[in-house]
């Protein structure tokens, strides 16, 4: 079995709904690879065209029965991992000595210095974060590409009034890429105001997520008091970063270098 075919029917089977697959499964056999296809859209329709290719790229036809047994599997072992999720509270705050909850500084650090493959690091406000900084020029030297997703004071129409990346850039020769939501991509009410870029999460290799009220700043890693979880396994991780990778594919978060230049 081609492995290129194998890694297209994990994929499928690991970013499309349960629903979709099942639908799939239950046209492979009948309808044949192409045909099951489809009533598919969106990300669904786009991983399916590229198991499509895969399958037809294939130097032994692999039959469509084949190919529905690959999915099955594939399917069953998705569902074992995600029943594996662990979750975790993060605290940033007075500290309790009974409190079993992570630290929020830590947890962040340990998600990036684990990182082996990636790290998207979503976030409104940053500075004064050395640790962090520094965390990640390591992660960058290590090979771990890195994504930052930033309200940024050039292209957010005055949503913050300072630089973020200057408190994250690294010391590495290597710069991460760094995306932005643009004021011409953001809806607007009635009134003429537009959304800000408030979340703030980071993914690690598409299998660990911390999702915090906490922005990387000094103040809300040491004095504030915030909450968050850190989810490892399951599907969260990698429907974060799936999210976060189709918003880049439409261009509703544009490269920071494409947003100065135009």
């Amino acid at each position: 079995m081609p492995t290129t075919l194998l890694d297209m029917c994990v994929r499928f089977v690991g970013e499309v709904s349960p629903e979709a697959v099942l639908h799939v499964i239950s046209l492979v056999e009948t309808e044949g690879v192409v045909g099951a296809g489809a009533g598919l859209s969106g990300d669904a329709a786009q991983r399916y065209g590229e198991l499509v290719r895969a399958w037809a790229n294939s130097l032994d036809q692999v039959p469509p029965s084949a190919v529905a047994n690959i999915l099955r599997g594939a399917a069953h072992a998705v569902v074992s991992e995600r029943r594996k999720q662990s979750v975790e509270l993060v605290w940033s705050g007075p500290a309790v000595h009974s409190s079993t909850l992570r630290s929020t500084g830590p947890a962040l650090l340990e998600l990036i210095m684990g990182a082996t493959e990636s790290i998207y690091l979503v976030t409104f406000a940053a500075y004064r974060v050395p640790k962090i900084a520094e965390a990640i020029a390591v992660a960058v030297d290590r090979g771990v590409r890195v994504v930052f997703v930033l309200e940024n004071d050039a292209v957010s129409g005055g949503k913050v009034g300072f630089d973020p990346l200057s408190h994250l850039r690294s010391r590495s020769l290597r710069e991460p890429m760094v995306y932005v939501w643009p004021v011409n991509e953001r809806s607007r009410d009635t009134r003429g105001r537009y959304g800000t870029l408030h979340a703030k999460f980071a993914v690690a290799d598409r299998c660990r997520l911390l999702v915090s009220s906490a922005n990387l700043t000094e103040n809300a890693l040491d004095q504030n008091i915030e909450l968050g979880v850190l989810l490892t396994g399951g599907t969260a991780p990698e429907e974060a970063a799936t999210n976060i990778d189709a918003l880049i594919r439409l261009q509703i978060l544009q490269r920071l270098t494409d947003c100065a230049s135009q």
